[in-house]
């Protein structure tokens, strides 16, 4: 079998962290509440960095519809209103303050890990 490489380790990250963002909800919109539509895992948060872009906590699920609307109609405002109630705004500042880690500063981080990580997480998730 090939050795794995980082690429095919980030794709397989995104799939499972778009899995456990939806599957943490229920497969209902964390911004309406509604079952109706396609769902997708959103980043509350922008991922200038693979520690953000993974993290579980900077992820809602959202329609399809919403999250076009957040990206293109302005309507990012009300994914932050819905984050705060859902979760607090503490945890909004703490997202925010990840935005300047360096996974390069961090050892112990790794794709590998991270991978390893989000498998076990979709599991409880879906049992």
């Amino acid at each position: 079998m090939a050795k794995k490489t980082r690429k095919w380790y980030k794709k397989q990250c995104d799939k499972l962290w778009q899995k456990c963002v939806k599957a943490r909800a229920g497969y209902r919109s964390e911004m309406s509440g509604t079952r109706e539509g396609r769902m997708v895992g959103h980043h509350v948060m922008k991922k200038p960095n693979l520690f953000l872009r993974y993290n579980l906590d900077n992820g809602m699920c959202v329609t399809t519809g919403e999250h076009f609307a957040i990206h293109y109609k302005g309507a990012e405002w009300l994914c932050y209103k819905s984050f705060i109630v859902l979760r607090g705004e503490h945890l909004l500042e703490a997202l925010d303050s990840f935005r300047s880690i360096n996974i390069k500063d961090m050892p112990e981080w790794t794709l590998e890990g991270k991978y390893d990580e989000l498998k076990e997480e979709l599991k409880k998730w879906e049992s």
